[in-house]
């Protein structure tokens, strides 16, 4: 009998995907240049991971998020020493 050399996937959640995104968005190279990334909710993103995305970021030292008037945030943040 042959071994199973099975690899189980592991599932990405909606949180972590809405995540990758504006990883994304902040890692590109304007962002970076200006320490400034301007991110909305996706259509087909979850309300709650939006509002604990923000939560976490908000949380994180060095990292300000101001809501603007079209419900996007824009994240800015320090560099590092």
């Amino acid at each position: 009998m042959a071994a199973s050399n099975s690899v189980t996937a592991k599932t990405i959640g909606t949180y972590e995907l809405m995540g990758l995104r504006i990883q994304k968005i902040v890692n590109s190279h304007a962002a970076q240049k200006t320490r400034c990334a301007i991110v909305s909710k996706g259509v087909n993103e979850l309300d709650e991971d939006w509002s604990q995305l923000l939560s976490d970021l908000e949380e994180t030292d060095g990292v300000k998020v101001a809501l603007t008037e079209t419900g996007a945030a824009k994240i800015t943040w320090q560099s590092p020493d």
